[in-house]
């Protein structure tokens, strides 16, 4: 009785009391259904087979690859173009792909094949060295 006494002198009373009432009426009424019927039916869960790791190396021909090396793309790269024996940048130009055998440059200017250049990223340290580069027959160049 003095419980009831206590929960009458609460505020709102009449609003919380029939709403908890509710929530234990409702939790009884789950747990009566799940063990008059036995908790239900379980999935047996089946393990998934394990993903098959390949041992990927960029620098491992593929045997789909024509080339000697396996070209890799990714993010261009801005570079500063010099002619060779300059340490000043004379053109901007772009890095499309790179492999161990070269790389290949977007640009607005044409160049003969057989030229030697001299290339370095734009946004490298000052003490980076220049890259020496001889343009091969298959350069593409942008206009």
């Amino acid at each position: 009785m003095q419980a009831l006494g206590v929960l009458t002198r609460l505020p709102y009373w009449e609003i919380w009391v029939p709403i908890v009432i509710g929530m234990v009426a409702g939790c009884l009424s789950i747990m009566a259904f799940r063990t008059l019927l036995g908790g239900g039916a379980r999935i047996k869960s089946v393990p998934r087979p394990a993903p098959k790791v390949r041992d990927y190396d960029p620098y491992v021909p593929n045997p789909s690859e024509l080339r000697r090396s396996l070209r890799r793309d990714g993010n261009p790269v801005e570079i500063y173009v010099a002619p060779d024996q300059s340490n000043e940048p004379t053109w901007r130009a772009w890095v499309v792909d790179r492999s161990t055998g070269g790389v290949c440059l977007s640009t607005t200017d044409e160049f003969p094949a057989g030229t030697i250049l001299r290339i370095m990223p734009s946004k490298a340290p000052a003490m980076t060295p220049w890259t020496d580069i001889c343009l091969g027959t298959g350069f593409k160049w942008n206009r």
